[in-house]
């Protein structure tokens, strides 16, 4: 049972902290606050534990949060458990692990119920002296030394040189009884069945001045006092003399089970029941089973970001933190929950309009005013107002509203309309007091009520949401559905979407120092300033579109609310982007996670948040007051510690300390990595980049995974960095170095052969060409002499001779052209290789891909089916290569051809399958129409497949994803035609035109990105006609083409 005291008394002292301001606190959970106001987080097996017994809580060096627990050894990054137990290691006894700790250079410990102490290592355990030497180990702890010590069944030990020394040898311990241990003026305190004893060299010397009690749990603080749980009591130690010891408080029938003095001071208390706290000013405060349940507390930890860690015995995991709002609810004294509205008076006292009445903070104490103690209705309050004279103006229903002045409630009508509501008020500087209501805005002088409506002024329509004057004496009122009405020496002048305003809907208004009005509503942040309207929406970072209330703190920040919670900007930032002198802003946002009961704030109701007069900013929500004073708040500087987690290379796992070398083919590389920043890890923000690659970052939000595909053969650093949740980064983050290794085809030296074969054949095929023509000129030059003897002989025939030595001096001339034609297209014959070339190239490397990516899974049939493509691209290369030497025959009429019989329908479907893992690339079906017998051509086998090979690869380039491409083969008595159909996007009639000529760039593009060098379609009407066929193009633009083939038919079967 835990001790009672006046809580009520200690409740209100409390609540005045929160509303008046707390002082400042680093590092630390501040101990003035009700604990209600901390925020907690609850983890429980359903949340992702393994076990929901919490025997020990430990930070390790690098962040991570070690739990021990029967289930296993956990490790916690704010976000993520990660359980090792006995189907990690199994050198592991048994699951039951109860404690943790880490020595001076960052070796992590553990100890165990019944398999001993062990020592973890990234990939393994490590047994720690024998299994029966400790029995059970239910304590582990780190003196100031680095000196781990060992408290178990079977004594005290310590970790010298990482070898076990005995200390304490117990003879037989109480049931259920644990050591304890602590740092305190430069010794190790021990707690023992016996009493206190105290270690600083040697063996250990029991305190005498101490009581021989059953010590239970032990803790020093900052000052040097050691505290120290006798069963049910507890005792300091000032400056750790036991002459000089302090009962603090004693728990009946509830044994303290743990104990921790948090950075400030405060000494936090475990037993069996539940968690207490002592504060600076020796205060006990006992935390209700709502917050920490009727359960014993079994460890506390204090991290290094200053949470408290409650490990319980059946409830699981509790962290409790200090949060940047306070809240006070109905449980704290309020007259109800849902908060409409707040205002501070000039006599101190803060007024809290909710959802059961209306509740007023003065003299620490609330005071709830309703229609039972003053006020005359119980109709919801939607607005709050003081005049110059001090009296409380209270917006209501009824057409009346109510005023507070001399500690009595008065009513003062407005309309003789029951349904007329008063939702805003205002008074200017000649001390006439506005009242917007639904119906109308009222002037009130010398208690006159003047109306003005849209029917007899100039106010636009819509309830009145809010009056504010300017430093210039303009008044402006929000007319909630039309925009804004402005007031100026009787003049009224409207404000829309017409002329500026973003939006008709108006929630609040500001003016600030610089005399720049600053209005919010559903379509963002707008300024008003040197007669421009400027606006900022979700689009330019702002939390949310809709804005219910604008405050500004001492330090220049706007604090805006809406349904998600209150956001933080600088004003300047603001401004700068609505100057255009930056393209972005980034608030800081505060949610449930910071302290509200609820994210939800409200709006429409006056005035919608409120700054008091020490600075102290409040603002109404669904479930309670939440507030805060900006220069008080705790700013967390601690960067997150980053740990790049695991590396997975397609569906491997690697650990980032592995030499990381990743095999040719490697597609997907995936990063999982966390930030260590325990204090609200779901607003941890992380970047990261490939130096190699990128310098720039790039900026991952909360998401704990990288993603690359596709990366290049090569030598890499992944780099990622992480911020907190108050946007401070570690800089140096993680890195990880790792290697792409690549196929022989991407190597340096492959490359270099490629582009000297590729020179080589074009050289050569440059140098015959200028061969041939060299000697046809040199043949003409030849005649031209001959003749001209020939005329010398012959004057009877001069008319005649004259004519053929014209002809000849314009072939000579013509071919003079040609060959000054030939020097301009010598950079294009490379472009003719390349063309010929990369389609059985690119076959040879997917098939080469392939065979590496599914190896290990492929039967060997299918490896040689596959090698044996490569095998026919090859060839194909090698006939490519010898068919761009016969171009030149061609066109001297030398060409060497083999005509034989070959069924044309097989190589239809040949040069089908050699391009159906090229078209699926764009989703592209490959369909083949054949007559169900052989259809036998007579021509050069060679030339049809390089014919068909580039009608059906112009075809891929030419078609959109996801469409068909057909090819059909008929036979006729003399011909077999074969016709190649897609779907692109057609060829103009101007293009027709000059189809098939050389170097021709058409209008349409591949859709792809493929090369098209425009010779194609030329060597195919070369090859087709000195075969002695034809080849036509018909086509309408939009409808697809269709190429057709003749050559001449060996024979046709029908069928």
């Amino acid at each position: 049972m835990k001790p009672s005291f006046p809580l009520a008394f200690c409740r209100l002292v409390l609540i005045g902290y929160i509303i008046l301001g707390s002082p400042l606190h680093l590092f630390a959970l501040d101990g003035n606050k009700i604990p209600s106001q901390y925020s907690r987080n609850v983890w429980q097996i359903e949340n992702g534990l393994p076990s929901n017994t919490i025997p020990s809580v430990f930070q390790s060096h690098n962040g991570y949060v070690w739990l021990s627990t029967f289930e296993g050894l956990v490790r916690f990054d704010g976000v993520k458990f990660t359980n090792f137990d006995q189907n990690n290691f199994p050198l592991l006894a048994g699951n039951s692990i109860l404690s943790v700790t880490e020595d001076k250079i960052n070796n992590l410990f553990f100890g165990t119920r019944t398999s001993g102490l062990y020592k973890f290592e990234e990939k393994k355990i490590t047994r720690v002296g024998h299994q029966r030497m400790f029995g059970s180990i239910h304590k582990l702890f780190t003196d100031a030394s680095g000196v781990v010590w060992i408290g178990s069944s079977n004594g005290v030990f310590r970790l010298d040189n990482g070898t076990p020394v005995e200390v304490i040898k117990a003879e037989q311990l109480p049931q259920g009884f644990k050591y304890s241990f602590c740092n305190g003026n430069q010794a190790v305190w021990i707690g023992t069945p016996d009493g206190l004893y105290k270690y600083t060299s040697g063996s250990p010397v029991r305190e005498n001045g101490f009581p021989q009690a059953v010590v239970t749990a032990l803790c020093s603080d900052k000052l040097g006092n050691v505290w120290v749980a006798a069963s049910d009591n507890v005792v300091k130690l000032s400056k750790g003399d036991a002459q000089m010891s302090i009962m603090v408080a004693r728990f009946s029938n509830s044994p303290v089970q743990s104990l921790i003095s948090d950075k400030d001071g405060n000494l936090w208390i475990g037993t069996t029941h539940g968690l207490s706290r002592v504060g600076l000013n020796g205060q006990l405060t006992n935390f209700t089973e709502d917050l920490v349940p009727d359960d014993a507390v079994l460890s506390l930890y204090e991290d290094r970001e200053g949470s408290l860690w409650v490990g319980t015995f059946t409830n699981g995991l509790y962290r409790f933190r200090d949060a940047a709002f306070s809240t006070i609810t109905a449980t704290d004294g309020l007259s109800g929950d849902y908060i409409r509205s707040i205002i501070e008076t000039k006599d101190g006292s803060l007024w809290i309009a909710t959802s059961n009445g209306l509740s007023r903070w003065q003299n620490n104490a609330f005071m709830t005013y309703n229609s039972r103690n003053g006020l005359s209705t119980d109709n919801p309050i939607t607005a709050l107002f003081e005049d110059n004279q001090g009296t409380l103006w209270i917006g209501g229903a009824g057409g009346k509203v109510e005023m507070y002045s001399d500690g009595k409630f008065s009513e003062f009508p407005i309309s003789t309309d029951a349904r007329e509501v008063a939702y805003s008020f205002s008074q200017d500087r000649s001390g006439t007091l506005w009242i917007g209501t639904t119906q109308a805005l009222l002037s009130v002088k010398n208690s006159t009520v003047t109306r003005i409506t849209p029917a007899n002024g100039g106010l636009l329509k819509g309830l009145i949401a809010g009056i504010l004057e300017d430093k210039s004496g303009r008044l402006w009122v929000s007319c909630l559905g039309s925009g804004l009405s402005c007031i100026k020496d009787g003049k009224f002048i409207s404000y829309t979407t017409e002329n500026g305003l973003p939006s008709p809907e108006i929630l609040c208004m500001k003016e600030d120092a610089n005399g720049s009005l600053w209005f919010g509503g559903y379509k963002g942040l707008t300024r008003l300033k040197d007669g421009h309207f400027v606006t900022i929406t979700a689009k330019d970072g702002l939390y949310d579109n809709r804005v219910y209330s604008i405050l500004e703190d001492a330090n220049g920040n706007f604090w805006m609310s809406c349904n998600k919670g209150i956001s933080r900007i600088a004003k300047k930032e603001i401004e700068d982007i609505m100057d255009g002198k930056s393209k972005t802003i980034v608030p800081l946002i505060y949610s449930k996670g910071d302290g509200m009961q609820s994210s939800e704030c409200n709006s429409g109701f006056s005035p919608s948040a409120w700054q008091t007069k020490s600075g102290r900013l409040c603002f109404p929500t669904a479930r309670g007051m939440s507030s805060l004073t900006p220069d008080k708040m705790y700013h967390n500087t601690i960067p997150p510690p980053v740990v790049i987690e695991e590396i997975k290379a397609d569906a491997i796992l690697f650990a980032p300390s592995e030499s990381l070398v990743f095999q040719p083919g490697t597609n997907k590389i995936d990063f999982t990595y966390t930030g260590l920043s325990l204090l609200v890890p779901e607003d941890v923000k992380f970047r990261y980049r490939i130096v190699e690659l990128d310098n720039a970052w790039t900026e991952a939000g909360s998401r704990r995974t990288a993603y690359f595909t596709n990366l290049a053969p090569g030598d890499y650093t992944f780099q990622v960095s992480a911020s907190n949740n108050d946007g401070v980064w570690n800089e140096a983050g993680a890195t990880v170095h790792f290697t792409v290794k690549p196929f022989f085809y991407q190597t340096w030296w492959f490359k270099i052969v490629a582009v000297v074969a590729v020179f080589g054949i074009g050289f050569l095929f440059y140098s015959l060409r200028v061969r041939s023509l060299i000697a046809r000129k040199a043949e003409l030059e030849t005649i031209v002499q001959e003749r001209t003897k020939d005329l010398s002989l012959a004057n009877n025939s001069l008319e005649k001779v004259n004519k053929e030595l014209a002809d000849t001096v314009i072939e000579i001339s013509t071919l003079n052209v040609n060959l000054t034609q030939l020097n301009e297209d010598k950079t294009e014959v490379l472009g003719i290789v390349a063309h010929d070339l990369k389609n059985p190239l690119a076959g040879i490397a997917l098939t080469a891909a392939n065979i590496k990516r599914y190896f290990t899974m492929l039967p060997q049939d299918e490896v040689l089916k596959m090698m044996e493509k490569i095998e026919t691209s090859a060839g194909r290369m090698k006939d490519i290569i010898i068919n761009l030497l016969d171009i030149n025959a061609i066109e001297t009429g030398k060409m060497n051809l083999k005509v034989e019989k070959f069924d044309a329908a097989a190589m239809a479907g040949s040069v089908i399958r050699e391009f159906i893992d090229r078209a699926s690339v764009k989703g592209i079906k490959l369909k083949l129409d054949v007559p169900p017998k052989e259809t036998i051509a007579l021509a050069d086998q060679t030339a049809t497949h390089e014919i068909l090979d580039n009608l059906v690869s112009n075809a891929i380039k030419f078609s959109e994803q996801n469409k068909s491409i057909q090819v059909t083969v008929r036979g006729a008595e003399s011909m077999v035609r074969i016709e190649v159909k897609d779907e692109g996007p057609g060829i103009s009639e101007e293009d027709k035109k000059k189809l098939f000529g050389r170097y021709v760039r058409l209008s349409a593009k591949p859709t792809g990105g493929e090369h098209s060098s425009g010779l194609g379609l030329s060597i195919v009407k070369k090859l087709v006609e000195v075969m002695g066929g034809q080849v036509w193009c018909e086509s309408v633009v939009g409808k697809g083409t269709t190429f057709i083939v003749e050559l001449p038919a060996a024979e046709f079967m029908r069928g």
